[in-house]
């Protein structure tokens, strides 16, 4: 990573994690809640009696909102996962997925400005169709499971 691209990096990382912090550390909840909001907004534009051009404008408005949520939850569902095992369950899996991105002066970087490692992991792996988040999971949890045991 070149420097000024770690810069804007980091920065954009804060802003993740701010948003991830607004959610809590209750990645269902936080979901279902905004699943809840979609629902209400759907019934009441059905209710608006628009015009079917506006409509279908504003439900791929609504899909592309919908595909975002469900990257929240599975990206603050690992971070739950980070903060519940010990670092032997997932430092392995996260060394292999990151050997090749980050430098030592990324790293270094990244802990001056009061980050860690499994702060970007989330924000960095894709989760935007099932086979990306199957993926994902099942790289980290047979580790996770044997950790719990």
């Amino acid at each position: 990573m070149t420097r000024k691209s770690l810069a804007n990096d980091i920065e954009k990382l804060k802003e993740f994690l701010e948003s991830s912090k607004s959610r809590g550390d209750r990645a269902l909840t936080a979901f279902l809640n905004s699943m809840t909001a979609v629902n209400q907004s759907i019934i009441q534009m059905l209710a608006a009696n628009l015009e079917p051009e506006s409509r279908n404008i504003l439900l791929n408005m609504l899909v592309v909102h919908i595909v975002t949520m469900i990257e929240c939850f599975y990206r603050d569902s690992l971070t739950s996962i980070f903060t519940s095992c010990k670092p032997s369950a997932y430092l392995p899996q996260v060394d292999q997925i990151f050997e090749r991105r980050l430098s030592i002066s990324d790293v270094v970087s990244l802990q001056n400005e009061g980050l860690s490692i499994l702060e970007i992991v989330p924000r960095e792996l894709s989760f935007q169709s099932l086979n990306q988040i199957s993926n994902v999971f099942d790289h980290f949890i047979p580790k996770f499971l044997r950790a719990v045991e």
